[in-house]
Protein backbone atom coordinates (compact mmCIF):
# COMPACT_ATOMS: atom_id res chain seq x y z
CA UNK A 1 0.00 0.00 0.00
CA UNK A 2 2.76 2.44 0.83
CA UNK A 3 4.19 1.75 -2.57
CA UNK A 4 1.00 3.06 -4.23
CA UNK A 5 1.15 6.17 -2.09
CA UNK A 6 4.65 6.91 -3.32
CA UNK A 7 3.73 6.48 -6.97
CA UNK A 8 0.51 8.49 -6.75
CA UNK A 9 2.30 11.80 -6.06
CA UNK A 10 4.86 10.99 -8.78
CA UNK A 11 2.06 10.36 -11.24
CA UNK A 12 0.44 13.62 -10.21
CA UNK A 13 3.72 15.52 -10.61
CA UNK A 14 4.36 13.85 -13.98
CA UNK A 15 0.86 14.80 -15.10
CA UNK A 16 1.46 18.42 -14.11
CA UNK A 17 4.74 18.49 -15.99
CA UNK A 18 3.05 17.08 -19.06
CA UNK A 19 0.26 19.67 -18.89
CA UNK A 20 2.82 22.39 -18.31
CA UNK A 21 4.89 21.23 -21.28
CA UNK A 22 1.84 21.13 -23.54
CA UNK A 23 0.70 24.53 -22.39
CA UNK A 24 4.14 25.93 -23.07
CA UNK A 25 4.09 24.53 -26.60
CA UNK A 26 0.70 26.01 -27.27
CA UNK A 27 1.93 29.40 -26.11
CA UNK A 28 4.97 29.16 -28.33
CA UNK A 29 2.85 28.33 -31.37
CA UNK A 30 0.68 31.42 -30.73
CA UNK A 31 3.81 33.54 -31.13
CA UNK A 32 4.81 32.01 -34.46
CA UNK A 33 4.34 34.34 -37.39
CA UNK A 34 3.35 32.51 -40.58
CA UNK A 35 5.84 32.90 -43.38
CA UNK A 36 4.48 34.36 -46.60
CA UNK A 37 4.04 31.97 -49.50
CA UNK A 38 7.04 31.95 -51.77
CA UNK A 39 6.22 31.97 -55.45
CA UNK A 40 8.06 29.10 -57.07
CA UNK A 41 9.24 28.98 -60.63
CA UNK A 42 7.57 26.36 -62.80
CA UNK A 43 9.46 23.12 -63.10
CA UNK A 44 11.23 22.54 -66.37
CA UNK A 45 10.02 19.25 -67.86
CA UNK A 46 12.73 16.68 -68.43
CA UNK A 47 14.06 16.33 -71.95
CA UNK A 48 12.34 13.47 -73.74
CA UNK A 49 14.42 11.45 -76.18
CA UNK A 50 13.19 8.81 -78.58
CA UNK A 51 15.65 6.87 -80.70
CA UNK A 52 18.39 9.20 -79.50
CA UNK A 53 16.59 12.30 -80.79
CA UNK A 54 15.10 15.04 -78.63
CA UNK A 55 11.30 15.17 -78.87
CA UNK A 56 10.56 18.88 -78.91
CA UNK A 57 7.07 19.79 -77.64
CA UNK A 58 6.96 22.75 -80.04
CA UNK A 59 7.10 20.37 -83.04
CA UNK A 60 4.32 18.11 -84.25
CA UNK A 61 4.50 14.34 -84.03
CA UNK A 62 5.85 13.91 -87.58
CA UNK A 63 8.53 16.57 -87.14
CA UNK A 64 9.68 14.69 -84.05
CA UNK A 65 9.52 11.08 -85.23
CA UNK A 66 11.50 11.72 -88.43
CA UNK A 67 14.50 12.51 -86.21
CA UNK A 68 14.42 9.14 -84.46
CA UNK A 69 16.88 6.60 -85.83
CA UNK A 70 14.74 3.83 -84.27
CA UNK A 71 11.58 4.70 -86.20
CA UNK A 72 12.58 4.90 -89.86
CA UNK A 73 10.27 2.01 -90.81
CA UNK A 74 7.35 3.72 -89.11
CA UNK A 75 8.12 6.97 -90.95
CA UNK A 76 8.17 5.07 -94.25
CA UNK A 77 4.83 3.46 -93.39
CA UNK A 78 3.22 6.79 -92.42
CA UNK A 79 4.45 8.28 -95.70
CA UNK A 80 3.24 5.29 -97.74
CA UNK A 81 -0.18 5.48 -96.06
CA UNK A 82 -0.49 9.19 -96.84
CA UNK A 83 -0.85 10.11 -93.16
CA UNK A 84 1.86 12.79 -92.95
CA UNK A 85 -0.59 15.68 -93.36
CA UNK A 86 -3.06 14.15 -90.92
CA UNK A 87 -0.44 13.65 -88.20
CA UNK A 88 1.04 17.09 -88.88
CA UNK A 89 -2.32 18.72 -88.23
CA UNK A 90 -3.99 19.76 -85.02
CA UNK A 91 -3.99 16.98 -82.47
CA UNK A 92 -3.93 15.73 -79.95
CA UNK A 93 -2.67 12.40 -81.20
CA UNK A 94 -1.51 9.33 -79.39
CA UNK A 95 0.98 7.45 -81.49
CA UNK A 96 1.95 3.91 -80.61
CA UNK A 97 5.26 3.90 -82.42
CA UNK A 98 6.81 0.51 -83.07
CA UNK A 99 10.56 0.61 -83.47
CA UNK A 100 12.49 -0.78 -86.41
CA UNK A 101 13.30 -3.80 -84.22
CA UNK A 102 9.58 -4.47 -83.70
CA UNK A 103 8.89 -4.29 -87.43
CA UNK A 104 11.84 -6.66 -88.02
CA UNK A 105 10.05 -9.34 -85.98
CA UNK A 106 7.21 -9.51 -88.51
CA UNK A 107 7.33 -12.33 -91.07
CA UNK A 108 9.77 -11.74 -93.92
CA UNK A 109 8.27 -9.49 -96.60
CA UNK A 110 5.30 -8.32 -94.46
CA UNK A 111 6.48 -4.72 -94.15
CA UNK A 112 7.61 -4.52 -97.77
CA UNK A 113 4.22 -5.81 -98.87
CA UNK A 114 2.32 -3.29 -96.73
CA UNK A 115 4.40 -0.43 -98.15
CA UNK A 116 3.32 -1.23 -101.72
CA UNK A 117 0.89 1.30 -103.26
CA UNK A 118 -1.70 -1.40 -103.86
CA UNK A 119 -1.84 -2.10 -100.09
CA UNK A 120 -2.23 1.54 -99.04
CA UNK A 121 -5.77 1.04 -97.69
CA UNK A 122 -4.71 -1.91 -95.51
CA UNK A 123 -1.67 0.01 -94.27
CA UNK A 124 -3.77 3.07 -93.44
CA UNK A 125 -6.30 0.92 -91.53
CA UNK A 126 -3.47 -0.70 -89.59
CA UNK A 127 -1.78 2.59 -88.68
CA UNK A 128 -5.01 4.34 -87.70
CA UNK A 129 -6.48 1.44 -85.71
Amino acid sequence: MSRNLVFAPLALVSGLLLVSACTGQEKASDDVVPTPAVESTPAVPPEVRVGGAVMDPSRNIIENVVNSADHTTLVAAVQAAGLVDTLSGAGPFTLFAPTNAAFAKLPAGAVDSLLLPRNRAALTRTLTY
